[in-house]
């Protein structure tokens, strides 16, 4: 008798903590000029937010959170308000920033 296997969601991205960040305030931010103004607690964004800030539609983060696919905060437990941190959101785009090909022989775009 064979056990089924389940589908395994592929392993999720590190998060890299801005350099404004240190690891003992990985939940927040400094705000004013430079990055040196006090330390602010990171935004939690709602399901709606945060599908307009990536251009998705909710039902994808739903799926997303549920495939463990983009990290989560669950408030008031396993049933609780799904929210997004902006931090994590802004290093999910940076992270999935792809330069242009250049191409050989001069045939792009100038610039």
């Amino acid at each position: 008798m064979t056990v089924p296997t389940r589908h395994r969601a592929p392993p999720r991205a590190s998060r890299v903590a801005p350099e404004h960040e240190s690891p003992t305030n990985s939940g927040a931010r400094r705000v004013g000029a430079g990055g040196t103004g006090p330390v602010v607690p990171d935004r939690l964004l709602k399901v709606e937010e945060a599908a307009a800030m990536l251009g998705l539609k909710p039902a994808t983060l739903y799926q997303w959170a549920y495939q463990r696919r983009i990290p989560v905060v669950k408030l008031f437990g396993p049933r609780g308000a799904l929210r997004f941190r902006e931090s994590d959101l802004r290093a999910l785009i940076a992270g999935s920033v792809r330069p242009a090909r250049r191409e050989r022989g001069g045939g792009g775009l100038d610039l």
